[in-house]
């Protein structure tokens, strides 16, 4: 309900983002900064995952003098072998952001109050490369999400390409450093790609873990969120066609939903929407079919088959608009499910990679270095000290 409200209500959104900056300095008056210590935050506390993720996991391994904190929407819930937790949206957690030195997240670590702070090392390695339009570009955005993004005082961002560098440094226009080195999720994406034994490993964990049938091939379904009501309810009825059940007698078909939509209420696909890391299930899976996500830019690192399915794409360009239209990345694409149906049964389908590869090339053009300038810059730091 107060989400509602400050969306609507800018007088209400103002009083919430000063009023929070204002907390925020009274609390570093009295917070000392521990110059070893970083908080993580993945996908706003939802959860333990994404690049905050693989880079945390290089640290612990490295560097056992590093304090590694995460923020979690519910601490207890998510199991972890090292580090601490703190709940997120609390008086704690403010405190531990004035107290980490280091703040490392994939979407906003301040909670949409651009806080200012010239003591603390803000990295930020965002969840995707945009094809949706966002920030000031983004006409439905409300005042509190225009502001961060106007305003978000981050030292580091990472991107993958001069697509994404060009979109993020006009929507993050305080940004100071861009690193060009990729998506630190990623990284295993790359090394797959050339492993066979790697690839191999992780898609028979993923075949036994869902009771896959070996002697298909598996399909990747993982469309974007609908943010309205009328959107959701034809997507709803698309999910639960009978045509999916069908091609289910062909293909393994699993579902990753968006982490705003956890699961896709259909009977025809095996739905995988809590499983933690989507990159075991981008190199477990043959075909990726999304339609508006990001999704398909990290996918494309594995040169493998993309098709884009977007039923309601008059609808949804209306709700979000694009920087790039769907038809313009000369990807198979498909308003109706007969015909991604026929498409996918045909028996002249083929698995290659259909433009993948340029594809790929295009929107990851930067050699992947992100994770390792990441701990450079942070051990760099630490001596500085």
């Amino acid at each position: 309900m107060m989400k509602n409200l400050l969306k609507r209500n800018k007088i209400m959104a103002l009083l919430v983002t000063y009023s929070g900056i204002f907390l925020f300095k009274i609390i570093q008056k009295f917070v000392k900064i521990q110059e070893n210590r970083i908080l993580f935050v993945s996908f706003a506390g939802k959860q333990f995952s994404d690049s905050p993720k693989a880079i945390y996991e290089k640290l612990k391994d490295n560097d056992k003098s590093l304090e590694l904190v995460w923020a979690f929407v519910e601490p207890n819930k998510v199991k972890m072998d090292a580090g601490c937790k703190v709940k997120i949206n609390s008086l704690s957690y403010l405190i531990e952001l004035a107290k980490s030195k280091y703040w490392l997240s994939n979407a906003s670590i301040e909670r949409l109050i651009p806080f200012k702070s010239g003591d603390h090392v803000y990295i930020n390695t965002w969840h995707g490369t945009p094809l949706k339009k966002l920030g000031k570009d983004d006409k439905k955005s409300d005042f509190l999400v225009k502001n961060w993004y106007e305003k978000a005082d981050i030292d580091y961002f990472t991107v993958s390409s001069d697509y994404d560098f060009e979109i993020f440094k006009e929507v993050f226009p305080q940004v100071k450093h861009f690193i060009k080195g990729g998506l630190p999720r990623n990284e295993i994406l790359y090394k797959a790609k050339d492993d066979s034994i790697l690839e191999k490993g992780i898609r028979n964990k993923i075949e036994k873990l869902f009771n896959l049938d070996k002697n298909k091939k598996t399909i990747l379904y993982a469309p974007t969120f609908r943010d309205t009501r009328k959107l959701t309810e034809k997507f709803d009825q698309i999910l639960n066609n009978d045509k999916f059940n069908k091609l289910s007698e062909k293909y393994n078909i699993i579902f990753r939903g968006h982490y705003f939509k956890e699961s896709s209420n259909s009977n025809n696909m095996i739905d995988v929407s809590n499983y933690s890391d989507i990159n075991e299930l981008f190199i477990s899976a043959d075909i990726l079919i999304t339609d508006y996500s990001s999704v398909m830019f990290d996918f494309s690192i594995l040169n493998k088959k993309i098709i884009l399915f977007t039923p309601d794409y008059d609808e949804y360009v209306q709700e979000r608009g694009f920087y790039v239209k769907p038809q313009a990345l000369k990807l198979p694409i498909f308003y109706k499910l007969s015909d991604l149906f026929d498409y996918l049964t045909s028996k002249n389908l083929k698995l290659n990679t259909d433009g993948t590869l340029e594809f790929g090339h295009h929107y990851n053009m930067y050699p992947f270095t992100s994770i390792e300038e990441i701990i450079k810059l942070i051990e760099k730091k630490k001596r500085l000290l």
